[in-house]
């Protein structure tokens, strides 16, 4: 489910429609929090966690808003800085 939230964030950006797009990121997020919540030693699901911050990070950069982009990367790179010091 927090892949097709994704998917339909993308579609939407491509066509231009920012607010739904984020929408769809937000919601894609939300469930991918869930999946962690529930299986906080997944890599896969944090890894995906991150990839999915890093796209709505992308979103908020290209429409200007760069103090929420920056909260959202470093969100994402902690994640992936906890995944790097367990291996």
């Amino acid at each position: 489910m927090a892949a097709d939230h994704t998917s339909i964030g993308l579609a939407q950006y491509r066509l231009g429609n920012i607010e739904e797009a984020l929408a769809a990121y937000k919601r894609g997020l939300e469930a991918q929090e869930r999946l962690v919540d529930k299986n906080p030693a997944s890599t896969l699901y944090l890894n995906n966690l991150a990839s999915n911050l890093g796209n709505l990070g992308l979103i908020y950069s290209n429409i200007g808003q760069y103090d929420d982009a920056l909260a959202i990367y470093q969100r994402a790179f902690g994640i992936l800085e906890g995944l790097a010091e367990e291996d």
